[in-house]
């Protein structure tokens, strides 16, 4: 479609067939040269890689209509064909050169980018540098040899409105280049306009939710309920001939309970899947499907749940608001999540919102006092191996190898599974009271007495009692645990979570359709900042507002190189640090109108969007290039400034919108939504579509005048470029 549209923009300006087939012949050898080139280079066709042949296509026509446009221009004039064909690829060798290299090196900063913005972008980048390389190849070789066989015997052709355009159009510019602090405040004005605008709507990653022909649709019990498998049935075929009248629903399948291979595709014992194909030319959306089943089960006596996670990648990318609660103490952690939650909870835009203490599990603490505990001769890790004793086995009886991982097995006694809370109570320690000995030595006669009875039992066989009694005597005590201890009951957490090896708890919040995540982190964080924290904690916002950030970083940086590059570029080529800023001042228009792009549809500012962006900023730039390579030549020539901004205008005027219009109508089938997963890659188009008809438009008013005030008005020697 793009390829088609392309040509047809090209009959409306030229009006003339030849030309027009060496153009369309030269697209089919740039895509098979781009395809060969991704075939090698391990690029599949997805819709990633897909979008950027798409946008290609649109670019790979450029080269090729500034050198046919200037063979033509030539021919017109009364040149040989061999001529026409040699000069007119020659007069703009340099120029396409310049910006093919410039939308080209764009894609180089990419090696800076990590995780999933790198793997986003590589398939793009590769596909669109390919398809480029061979375009550029393509211009300079078989454009010139078809033009040559094809133009032998020009017909005159007049184009009486485009002839009026170029007038109005040079009227305007003349009237631009008398009031250019005009222009120039006008243009700021936009910009800053474009920016606000776009950001008020804040960021956001790719779209979530793109369209899919299939939804699933899970039948269960209620929550506080048991079916039988045969009741679990009956419920299914109720919501299967409720959902079978439903607009757009063609094919609907079912997957009850069973073995392991039903049970990963979806179904389970206590529940029945089924699976709807949707009718992919209906005008009914997925959301409304959704909805009309919603509606008619909502009285049913069973949950009937929908999802359409076939193309929902917030599973994948990550969704909603993540607070980390980090800190050493798991109670004032437990305690500062509560707060967070309940901050979360009463912020505007969030839903679902959960303070990860519901993973708990009932437990007890034992505070050992240390002071009471010494006094007995025991430690707090002294009574903890006391503790332990009761509970688990000390050593590992076996080991058990799978695979690289090796478990220890551990045997718990019938005794120790059953040890409740009374019984750790009820512990109790030896403690042999040394003083009491040291002090105890008795009397004389006690001494005496003892030594008799030792003497009369001599023969009687309890002697040894008697030594045990002498030698303990009654020193040594059993102190229960709860003497030197005490209990307190609480909840545990199943699982301490650690960054760092520092300890942390998340809160967890959704963000409803009509907020937008970044938007409601930031002001969520503006709360969570008046929470007086104790020293050693800290809260940190994570997730899906963490992972935009550090896209969006990343990809700043991208852009900032990208367009030192493409100075870098313009400047070989130019031999001039002038002249390529002078262009440079194109890539703002371009932006002006991507943000209005985004704004206007209702789009926030994306990853998929950046991307847009950062190509934007190399193909607006070819614009600026032609002209003012054509302003130079002129000038070289001897015409005077004012002249040669004119001349240079009016003639390069066709070329540009051609190339413009071929990028823009290529895109706009992507930008419009149309087909299967276009909704991924429709922020990218809404930006190239904005950036170049907006940057298109303002670029051939606002660089005339940018040369006109920074050139002083001379003649050109080589010398001086």
């Amino acid at each position: 479609m793009g390829a088609l549209l392309s040509v047809i923009v090209l009959i409306l300006f030229l009006k003339d067939i030849r030309p027009t087939l060496v153009i369309a012949c030269s697209i089919p050898l740039s895509v098979i040269f781009a395809v060969v080139l991704m075939y090698f280079s391990n690029i599949s066709l997805n819709i990633i890689s897909l979008s950027g042949l798409a946008l290609g296509i649109g670019m790979l026509v450029d080269n090729s209509i500034v050198v046919i446009e200037n063979i033509y221009r030539l021919r017109s004039e009364g040149y040989s064909i061999k001529k026409a064909a040699v000069e007119g690829a020659g007069g703009v060798t340099g120029a396409i050169i310049a910006s093919t290299l410039t939308t080209v090196c764009v894609f180089v900063p990419i090696v800076f980018t990590e995780g999933i913005t790198r793997q986003l972008f590589v398939d793009i980048a590769l596909t669109i540098t390919f398809t480029l390389t061979a375009s550029l190849i393509v211009a300079l070789t078989f454009v010139p040899m078809m033009a040559a066989g094809l133009l032998k015997n020009p017909k005159e052709v007049r184009h009486a409105f485009f002839e009026k355009v170029q007038q109005g159009y040079a009227k305007l510019l003349e009237l631009a280049l008398k009031f250019k602090p005009v222009v120039f405040i006008g243009v700021t004005v936009l910009l800053v306009t474009s920016a606000l605008a776009a950001y008020s709507r804040g960021f956001s990653f790719m779209d979530m939710n793109m369209e899919t022909d299939q939804l699933t649709v899970t039948v269960a019990a209620k929550d506080d309920e048991k079916l039988t498998f045969e009741e679990l049935c009956e419920r299914a075929d109720e919501v299967t001939e409720k959902i079978a009248g439903i607009d757009g629903v063609e094919t609907i399948g079912a997957i009850a309970g069973g073995d392991s291979a039903l049970m990963s595709m979806g179904g389970s014992s206590d529940s029945v899947t089924m699976y709807l194909l949707l009718e992919e030319d209906s005008s009914v959306t997925t959301g409304e499907i959704t909805a009309q089943i919603a509606e008619l089960t909502k009285d049913m006596d069973c949950q009937v749940d929908t999802d359409n996670s076939a193309s929902d990648m917030s599973s994948f990318l990550g969704s909603g608001i993540t607070v980390q609660i980090k800190g050493s103490d798991l109670g004032t952690l437990q305690e500062l999540a509560g707060k967070v939650a309940g901050v979360v909870e009463a912020q505007e835009g969030t839903v679902d919102v959960d303070d990860g203490l519901d993973n708990t599990t009932q437990s007890y603490t034992i505070h050992v006092d240390k002071e009471k505990a010494a006094e007995y001769g025991m430690t707090t890790a002294q009574v903890f191996q006391l503790v332990y004793a009761k509970l688990a086995s000390q050593t590992a009886v076996t080991t058990i190898s799978a695979g690289v991982q090796d478990y220890e097995v551990y045997v718990r006694s019938e005794e120790q599974a059953n040890v409740t809370l009374d019984d750790i109570k009820n512990l109790t320690f030896s403690y042999e009271d040394k003083m009491a000995q040291l002090s105890g030595t008795g009397s004389d006669e006690e001494k005496e007495t003892d030594e008799k009875l030792s003497e009369d039992t001599k023969d009687t066989g309890d002697a040894k009692d008697i030594e045990d009694t002498e030698d303990t005597g009654d020193t040594v005590k059993e102190i229960p645990l709860t003497e030197i201890a005490t209990f307190e009951a609480g909840s545990s957490l199943n699982a301490v979570s650690r960054d760092s090896q520092t300890r942390y708890i998340s809160v967890t919040a959704g963000v409803d359709d009509t907020h937008n995540v970044t938007l409601v982190a930031n002001a969520l964080m503006k709360e969570l900042n008046k929470i007086d924290l104790p020293e050693g904690y800290s809260i940190e916002m994570t997730g899906e507002d963490e992972m935009i950030a550090d896209a969006m970083q990343q990809l700043y940086l991208m852009l900032i190189l990208a367009v030192v590059f493409i100075y870098l570029i313009m400047v070989a080529q130019f031999q001039s640090f002038l002249s390529p800023f002078i262009i440079m001042f194109t890539i703002p228009l371009a932006f002006t109108g991507g943000l209005f792009a985004l704004f206007f549809t209702g789009n926030e500012i994306s990853v998929v969007a950046m991307i847009g962006f950062v190509m934007l900023a190399g193909i607006i730039v070819n614009n600026g290039i032609v002209m003012v390579d054509y302003i130079n030549q002129l000038r070289r020539g001897g015409m005077t400034k004012k002249e040669a901004i004119l001349n240079s205008a009016k003639t390069r005027l066709r070329p540009i919108l051609m190339t413009a219009l071929t990028t823009i109508l290529s895109m706009s089938t992507m930008a419009l939504g149309l087909g299967d997963g276009s909704e991924m890659m429709q922020p990218m188009a809404i930006v190239t579509e904005g950036g170049l008809i907006y940057g298109t438009l303002l670029t051939l008013f606002v660089v005339p005048c940018i040369y006109d005030a920074f050139n002083r008005e001379k003649n050109m020697v080589e010398e001086e470029l």
